[in-house]
Order: C-alpha cells, then sequence, then structure tokens
C-alpha cells in the first residue's frame, strides 16, 4: 500500500480489514487515520495490536466513536431495511463515526477503508466515501430481504421471527 493511497485533507476511518490486509503501514502517511474502539476490540492478534498501539504512540491514528444522535438516526432509518442485520456493531459503530464526522468535518473528505463488501454497500447507500485496499469496489447497491429458513417465506418487516410459521432462522436473499 503506497502513501498515494492517502489524501492530505482527508479523514480515513480504517476497518479492523484495513490492519488484516496491510502487511506494512508506510511511515509516511498523510491524511487522519481513526479507528473506533469497537474496531480495536476486533482485532485480537498481538502483531496487529503492536502497529495499531505504535501508530498511536506517533500520533498517526486515533480512536474516536460517534455520537449517539447518528447512531439512534442510523439504526431508525436502516430499521426497514435487512442490510443492518448484516452488519456487526464494530461495523456500524464505523459508518455512524463517518456520518458524525461527516457533519462536524465539512472541510474534509471522509473516506471509510475496508473490503468488507457490507460496509462498502451501506456506505454507498448513505453517500459515504469508500475506498477498498485489496478488493475491488462495489459498483452498485445490493439489497436484501430475510427469508425463513424453514417455510421459505420472505419477511418485509425486518422482525426476528417468521409472520408466517414463527421459526427465528433467517437468511438473506439478493432482492
Amino acid at each position: 500500500m503506497s502513501t498515494q493511497f492517502f489524501k492530505k485533507n482527508a479523514i480515513y476511518l480504517l476497518d479492523s480489514s484495513f490492519f488484516f490486509s496491510t502487511q506494512q503501514i508506510p511511515s509516511n502517511i498523510v491524511g487522519i487515520l481513526v479507528i473506533t474502539p469497537d474496531i480495536l476490540e476486533e482485532i485480537k492478534d498481538p502483531m496487529n495490536k503492536i502497529r495499531i498501539d505504535s501508530l498511536i504512540s506517533a500520533n498517526k491514528l486515533s480512536i474516536q466513536e460517534g455520537n449517539e444522535i447518528k447512531n439512534s438516526e442510523f439504526l431508525k432509518k436502516f430499521q426497514k431495511y435487512s442490510n443492518i442485520k448484516r452488519l456487526s456493531s464494530a461495523d456500524q459503530s464505523l459508518i455512524v463515526l463517518a456520518l458524525t464526522l461527516k457533519e462536524e468535518n465539512l472541510d474534509k473528505e471522509i473516506i471509510i477503508v475496508t473490503d468488507d463488501y457490507e460496509i462498502q454497500n451501506v456506505s454507498k447507500m448513505l453517500e459515504i466515501v469508500f475506498q477498498p485496499i485489496r478488493n475491488k469496489k462495489i459498483m452498485k447497491i445490493r439489497k436484501y430481504s430475510l427469508k425463513c429458513k424453514a417455510c421459505n417465506y420472505i419477511v418485509f418487516n425486518n422482525e426476528d421471527e417468521c409472520e408466517n410459521c414463527g421459526h427465528q432462522s433467517f437468511y438473506y436473499k439478493k432482492k
């Protein structure tokens, strides 16, 4: 990964996939690098923890959280989409932070750095800029619905339980 990847006047929100995909982080990175506490929690291996600690010590990485209002707005808006169930709490925290920073930093570009296609998908829905690390960037938004594994009923209301048979196990089907 080269420093051309990074722009000076941007804030980069790093998903855990950034640390898993990148062997070496350039020392002359420009821009502001940020992770959330939930992303930090996802990273378990000692080598990446050391890399994160050294970036924090060098003031090249900070840990921030999105505000609760943006979190509530995000959850309320996406309650009707089953995509929300495809995001981990760490993924959601990254998107909420992007929404928060986008509102607070009008002079900076907010970019989520991830290879996670679902984060890219939701980011595209919310018009948040994202940059993949190694994978290709998604080109179009994919929407999903919930389908009961027991009776194949398609659930439209994002409930945890099938309204047809009461079964609780669902899988996602591309619309």
